[in-house]
């Protein structure tokens, strides 16, 4: 039997996690006080460690970023 190697990728993935996500669909706003820019947003999936956002506009990592 041949395993899904995405499939193990993702449980491996999950595993690690400290915090159990949980599948949402949020619409809101995404604001990067730096540049005081702001995009429409939808939020995917949450925890209590952190978010899966998806926007329009990308922000360079380690930005900080206010979501509401």
């Amino acid at each position: 039997m041949t395993l899904d190697r995405e499939a193990i990728v993702a449980k491996a993935r999950e595993e690690r996690r400290r915090y159990r996500r949980v599948s949402v669909e949020l619409k809101g706003r995404l604001f990067v006080p730096d540049d005081e820019r702001e995009a429409p947003c939808v939020i995917t999936d949450m925890s209590p460690g952190g978010a899966q956002i998806s926007c329009e506009s990308i922000p360079s990592a380690q930005t900080n970023v206010v979501v509401y």
